[in-house]
């Protein structure tokens, strides 16, 4: 579990051929642990190696069940909550910064955008403005599902294509080909300055020093090699 901003989510490991999620029984873990805080909303982030590695299995088309026991692709295409997909990488570090921010999405749409932005509708909540004529969504959450809606009801209201904002990483492992490629969103990247706007002097991810661990009294910690027969 994981405690970002407004925001509290279920953290899966997800890899092809991971296996299978007793479904029923994280949602109510999920919901118990959402009691114990105010104002939160809850989501889960399915985490891996690659964008690659997590999307090899959530689009495998599989449906066989046991019992409770059902595939992580299954539970995608089931779960009401948003799914963020994330890389255990830097991109996926800036990610979690920028999710624990609250309202991020409004925050990063304003900041990027600048004079020129506008509010979106009150009753499209998958968009975060407008980005020369069109729908401009924030993706840096990579949340896909949100990115199909917005998709989904832009074209329902006359727009050819939407705009996304997203983390380089982002853009070049995964969205650019996604959406940009096929025509359906220009992928834009979030500039330094915007994301310096949002997140201030926590801009930087952290970088522990090269060197050993030292103790409070400047002692190094020796571990002695364990011995095997």
């Amino acid at each position: 579990m994981a405690h970002l901003g407004d925001l509290l989510c279920a953290i899966f490991y997800v890899c092809p051929g991971i296996g299978k999620i007793t479904l029923t029984d994280e949602l109510a873990a999920i919901s118990n642990q959402a009691g114990r805080f105010k104002g939160v909303r809850q989501a889960m982030i399915f985490a891996g190696e690659s964008y690659s590695d997590i999307l090899t299995e959530l689009e495998a088309s599989r449906t066989e069940k046991d019992g409770k026991l059902v595939f992580f692709g299954q539970a995608y295409r089931q779960v009401q909550q948003p799914i963020h997909l994330l890389t255990c990488n830097d991109s996926g570090a800036m990610q979690l910064k920028i999710m624990a921010t609250p309202d991020y999405h409004t925050k990063l749409a304003k900041a990027i955008l600048g004079a020129t932005y506008s509010e979106p509708p009150e009753e499209v909540a998958q968009w975060d403005g407008f980005y020369r004529g069109s729908p401009f969504v924030v993706a840096a959450d990579m949340d896909l599902r949100r990115i199909e809606s917005a998709l989904e009801q832009a074209h329902e209201r006359g727009y050819e294509k939407i705009a996304i904002a997203c983390l380089k990483g982002q853009q070049k492992r995964l969205l650019s080909a996604r959406y940009d490629k096929t025509g359906k969103a220009d992928v834009y990247q979030i500039t330094p300055e915007a994301l310096s706007s949002v997140l201030g002097a926590e801009v930087d991810l952290y970088a522990p020093a090269p060197t050993q661990f030292l103790t409070e009294k400047g002692d190094v910690v020796h571990a002695p090699l364990i011995k095997t027969p």
